[in-house]
């Protein structure tokens, strides 16, 4: 699925570079458009105009793509995962807020992004954006 999709291009290469720990605690925070939430999500808000302009959902913890996302981000415990929708038809935002000083050797933001740019360098799909170029 698009979700988890989305985490393990982000935990992965942190795990496999030993930077992020298989059992350390992740939170995932993800907003997609609504075209991903099948016919009567599009409907709502494309045609009865009735669905909110951002919502939360799948807050039992039990979201259909935990799995998927533990077995290819290599993760041992179980993440939380906090979808949601926004009034937008297609596109993603996922984020992973990471405390530094619990990762192992207190990485520094440049590092997570060397780490993730060295495992994307020959992807032709993958474009990494660091903090500074962020700010240009």
């Amino acid at each position: 699925g698009c979700y988890p999709t989305g985490a393990i291009a982000l935990v992965r290469p942190l795990v496999d570079a030993g930077m992020l720990a298989p059992d350390h605690p992740v939170t995932v925070n993800a907003v997609s458009g609504y075209s991903g939430g099948g016919k009567s999500m599009i409907e709502s808000y494309e045609v009865s105009n009735t669905a909110p302009a951002f919502e939360l959902y799948a807050l039992g913890l039990e979201h259909k793509h935990i799995p998927e996302l533990m077995a290819y981000g290599r993760l041992e415990r179980r993440p939380i995962f906090v979808p949601s929708v926004g009034n937008f038809k297609q596109g993603m935002l996922v984020s992973i807020p990471l405390h530094l000083d619990t990762l192992p050797g207190s990485p520094s933001v440049k590092q997570l992004e060397e780490a993730l740019a060295a495992h994307y360098q020959d992807s032709s799909q993958v474009r990494v954006v660091t903090d500074a170029a962020a700010k240009l």
